[in-house]
């Protein structure tokens, strides 16, 4: 019992005793933290000062700043609008047309719409009446939209593109395009008479042909109508040829002229050798004047169906139904020599055939073969060359 007393006795005395250092500690710590808290509250400017030994003059204790009552906005009253002038776009617009009102529109955006569409109808016109693609149009009015008066009356849209496209239009729109053309040139025709042919002669001594050009002219239109057109270039392609016609002046004799001497002094030499058409016909007619009417050949009573045959080495030219001629083929032997074949029942050559001297080139109608034998345009006497040959 005594042990137990004992060691019970020991056990209070250390809980005794490390209370009592429990306390110890706390009270030191508690002193510390109340020297050192208003240490740790002072600026570097107060420590600063307490160093040098100068007293920092303590301020006095600051209010809280207490926040002023929020007050409740009063309601805004809504601003009063103030008036404004209307866009331009729908002010009343005019369209003056040097320095006069034409016509007013609602609008600006509507004047502007009607005056457009004035200047391309003038431009469309000229474009589909006369295929003029790539005109160039130029408005040659002082052109202005402006404000009118509020109280204007006002025009619809087509009233006033009706006044503005009318006879009566202010507008002045010049529209103008440039053109090529091909144009043909047309040939002159003279005549000159001659005491070298009889009277009644006519013929072309020198064939005419037409001349080609490009024509670059400009075309002026004045609101859709033609006004001028003028030739910028020309370009000549072909010249035109002039056709000289021979008419004869010399008297025609009186009496008939038959025997074959006719016109003989007419007939310049010739290094051709012409033959005979036809073999061992018989000549009926000869060449000269009949009831005052020139017999241009010589006729040969060959019968139907006989051969008819080249005179001279020459080209087909002609294959053609000459009226009273009948058939009738035309042969070029160069140097202004022709020689004709009329009254043949058929034909055996075309045109472009070349033929020798001798060449069969078709057959007789039973009236025969008339021969003729042209130089230069003019029928010359065939029984003179004829006759050179040994025909």
């Amino acid at each position: 019992m005594r042990n137990s007393a004992e060691n019970s006795g020991r056990s209070g005395f250390r809980f005794g005793l490390h209370t009592a250092i429990a306390l110890a500690v706390l009270a030191i710590i508690i002193g510390a933290a109340i020297f050192l808290l208003p240490r740790f509250s002072l600026t570097g400017a107060d420590r600063a000062a307490e160093l040098e030994g100068t007293p920092e003059p303590t301020a006095a204790p600051t209010a809280a700043p207490t926040a002023a009552p929020t007050e409740t906005p009063a309601p805004t009253p809504a601003p009063t609008p103030v008036p404004t002038e209307k866009p331009e776009g729908y002010v009343k617009t005019a369209i003056v047309i040097d320095g006069e009102p034409a016509v007013v529109l609602a609008s600006r955006q509507a004047a502007e719409e009607v005056f457009t569409s004035a200047v391309n109808y003038f431009e469309n016109r000229v474009e589909i009446l006369y295929s003029a693609a790539g005109s160039k149009t130029m408005i040659e009015n002082e052109i202005e939209f402006a404000a009118a008066d509020p109280d204007a009356e006002t025009t619809d849209f087509d009233t006033a593109k009706n006044y503005l496209i009318g006879e009566d239009s202010p507008l002045r729109i010049k529209t103008s395009f440039v053109r090529s053309d091909y144009r043909t040139v047309a040939h002159e025709v003279t005549s000159e008479e001659s005491g070298e042919y009889y009277i009644g002669t006519r013929f072309v001594a020198a064939y005419g042909r037409d001349g080609k050009k490009i024509v670059v002219t400009e075309y002026t239109f004045l609101n859709g109508e033609l006004t001028d057109t003028s030739v910028r270039e020309e370009v000549v392609l072909a010249t035109a040829i002039t056709e000289r016609i021979v008419i004869g002046t010399r008297p025609i004799p009186a009496e008939d002229v038959s025997d074959g001497s006719f016109g003989a002094e007419d007939c310049p030499p010739s290094h051709y050798s012409f033959a005979s058409p036809v073999s061992g016909a018989d000549i009926t007619r000869y060449f000269g004047f009949y009831g005052g009417v020139l017999h241009r050949g010589v006729d040969f009573a060959s019968g139907e169906g006989d051969p008819c045959f080249a005179s001279e080495l020459g080209t087909v030219i002609a294959v053609i139904e000459r009226g009273a001629l009948g058939k009738t083929v035309d042969i070029s032997h160069g140097g202004g020599f022709v020689t004709r074949y009329a009254g043949l029942s058929e034909v055996s050559v075309t045109v472009g055939s070349s033929v020798f001297a001798g060449d069969r080139i078709g057959a007789s109608s039973a009236e025969g073969i008339h021969f003729e034998i042209i130089l230069n345009g003019r029928p010359r006497n065939p029984i003179v060359y004829l006759s050179a040959s040994g025909g």
